[in-house]
């Protein structure tokens, strides 16, 4: 006789029974064969919920504790049901084995067909500012650095859907999971995932060169964290140092974390953004701005900047830098405690673009996601604990330049563009111009001469 049970899967706090413990096997490179057996199911449930449907036979009937296993990758592994409850039902047969999952939805078709619009939209706006040139760990870094800067943890645990996660700026370490998936998986990157019932936790594995390795986002962004900062200590490691050095115990997941080459890596160190502009990433390291060709590789410093956060009402001085790093065409732009600056990588000119003086705190990093429009979010707060406030600010124009000879479009003909042509001309890749603004002796074509007509601008020759 068939029995409907109902499982309520609380997930912000029980992701699987600790029996499973943590799997070994092979080299790492191979799906748990605990998982490759429910593979087919996973994947099936995933069919019918895709299509809002009211039942999954169960391709093979599995046991009450498969049905936990894959239950929990099925939620990790498909962040768009946002539309989906973490409850679901599920029939047995009478020697107590499960043929079928019954899903249970939490909107209507119309709104999850909406909700699902939203996070198509999401997905296509944050890999589309991906640099031109980057490889599979430049991705990888870059898309973390996006979630890390741009979201925050929700401290009332409340939010866990991908959905809630971009549309009110904040989750809990599934939706920091689902938001890491939904966009690797978007550039092609291996993604799965690694849950803990005795840390009450679940974070990303991301596959690289066909090695698996942890990439915690959520304990990267600390709930006592500074805006400014995008700290890289959970990124990219082996199962031993996730271990020892880095507590996290009693997880399962389809894959083992075998190679430790990440381990050693400079990028655990860094606590800025990383920043390709051309050829080349830029990054705050311990004297100022570092630049590297190849991210893998610690960079060189390329501009000294050193610059301190009084203690609100003291002449005392923290030690840590809070300033944020982001890139928009040649340009550089970061905070000090009171003003946002530009540096052209260019022609290593630096300005102040926008100065705060509000008065009732420093400026303590900012977000960045409508920076293509000039503008970004100032963290304004009395010191680095998350208890300030957001000030929308604009830093630069996008009105559309009509400058002749103003390369890089920002309104203004200095010898930065002049240097941009002359890049183009000896064929660097990856430089970005306003070509008809560049073709500034009017020839139909871009060259040497006319850099030299924008240096004459520049030096105020009447042409």
């Amino acid at each position: 006789m068939m029995k409907k049970k109902l499982l309520s899967m609380l997930l912000a706090f029980s992701m699987l029974v600790s029996v499973f413990g943590l799997q070994v096997f092979a080299d790492g490179e191979t799906e748990d064969p605990k998982f490759a057996a429910l593979r087919a199911n996973i994947n099936g449930l995933a069919a019918v919920v895709e299509a809002y449907g009211d039942r999954y036979n169960l391709d093979t009937k599995i046991s009450y504790e498969d049905m936990t296993l894959m239950m929990s990758a099925f939620y990790n592994e498909n962040p768009q049901f946002s539309y989906l409850s973490n409850a679901y039902s599920y029939y047995t047969d009478g020697d107590k084995m499960v043929t079928a999952i019954v899903p249970r939805y939490t909107v209507s078709v119309a709104e999850a067909e909406q909700m699902k619009r939203a996070i198509s939209d999401w997905v296509t706006g944050v890999v589309s500012g991906i640099p031109e040139g980057s490889d599979d760990l430049e991705r990888a870094v870059y898309l973390h650095d996006y979630i890390i800067e741009n979201f925050d943890y929700d401290t009332t645990y409340e939010h866990r859907t991908l959905y809630d996660f971009i549309t009110l700026g904040v989750g809990v370490c599934q939706a920091y999971t689902y938001a890491y998936t939904m966009l690797l998986n978007a550039v092609g990157i291996g993604v799965s995932w690694a849950s803990s019932s005795e840390m009450n936790h679940v974070w990303n594995l991301v596959k690289l060169d066909g090695k698996w390795y942890h990439a915690d986002l959520t304990w990267d962004d600390p709930v006592n964290g500074v805006v400014g900062k995008v700290p890289h200590d959970h990124f990219l490691l082996s199962d031993t140092l996730m271990m020892t050095s880095y507590k996290h115990y009693g997880w399962v997941s389809p894959y083992t974390c075998t190679d430790g080459k990440y381990d050693p890596s400079y990028i655990r160190k860094i606590t800025s953004a990383f920043n390709r502009i051309g050829d080349s990433v830029y990054y705050f390291g311990e004297e100022g701005i570092y630049k590297t060709e190849d991210i893998s590789v610690p960079g060189q410093l390329f501009y000294t900047y050193s610059t301190r956060w009084n203690v609100w009402g003291s002449q005392n001085v923290y030690t840590d830098n809070y300033s944020t790093l982001t890139a928009v065409g040649s340009k550089l732009y970061f905070n000090s405690s009171t003003a946002v600056m530009s540096l052209d990588t260019s022609g290593n000119a630096l300005e102040t673009v926008y100065t705060y003086n509000g008065g009732d705190g420093y400026i303590y990093g900012f977000r960045h996601s409508n920076i293509h429009s000039g503008k970004v979010d100032l963290y304004i707060s009395k010191s680095p604990d998350p208890s300030g406030k957001y000030v929308s600010t604009q830093i630069f124009s996008t009105s559309p330049s009509t400058l002749r000879g103003d390369a890089d479009g920002d309104g203004r003909v200095t010898v930065g563009d002049a240097i941009l042509i002359l890049k183009r001309v000896a064929g660097w890749s990856g430089i970005v111009m306003r070509d008809d603004l560049a073709d500034s002796d009017g020839n139909g074509s871009i060259g040497v001469n006319d850099a030299i007509v924008v240096l004459k601008i520049v030096a105020g020759w009447d042409i």
